[in-house]
Formats: C-alpha cells, structure tokens, sequence
C-alpha cells in the first residue's frame, strides 16, 4: 500500500512537470492611426522576457509557464510613446493582440 502511494505522489510530479513548457504571444504594436510602431520594446514582467518589435509593429515573445496559463501580461515601451501594460493571450496570431501606443504628451 506504501509503494502505491509513493508512486501515485511521483506520478502527479512527473505530470506537473510535464504541464510546464514553453509559450508564444503574439501580436502588433500600432500608433492611434493604425501605423506600425517599429523597434518598440514588449516584455514579460513576470518572466522578464524581452523582445523589440520588426519593422511591421511585429512580435512574438517566447517564455516559460504552465500549460494551463492563458497568457501572460506584457507591457510595450517606445520612444514618444507612453508605456502599455495588457494581458494577451498566447499562440494567437499577430492580429488579435494588438496594442496602440498613445503618444507621450508629458515630455517636451
């Protein structure tokens, strides 16, 4: 009965273990009129992953965390920009997470 438990305990670390892997959030950086903002910086304050978009406003960010995670907050910075935080979901494509930046009136 002892050895039934103790490979019962082991079996649920191997599945936990195995509920862990690596994700993708994808998506686009834009300005208020639609226009890609290229060179922005994303990053995952949680895992501190940190990528720059292309030059078409594009990411995609790759970082560690459960299975189960939806997806993961992200916060956008860019010169002229103020900052962004937003949470977006992972593995979809580059369209549905889309993140307009406004432009930073504080700075002169």
């Amino acid at each position: 009965m002892r050895r039934i438990r103790v490979l019962a305990i082991c079996s649920a670390f191997v599945l936990i273990a195995a509920c862990e892997g690596f994700m993708h959030v994808r998506g686009r950086v834009v300005d208020p009129m639609g226009n890609p903002v290229p060179y922005a910086t994303v990053s995952t304050p949680a895992t501190q992953e940190t990528v720059q978009t292309d030059s078409a406003g594009q990411f995609d960010i790759m970082y560690f965390d459960s299975w189960f995670a939806l997806g993961t907050h992200v916060r956008v910075d860019a010169a002229g920009f103020t900052s962004v935080r937003k949470f977006l979901r992972r593995n979809t494509a580059p369209t549905s997470n889309v993140l307009v930046l406004r432009a930073d009136t504080t700075r002169s």
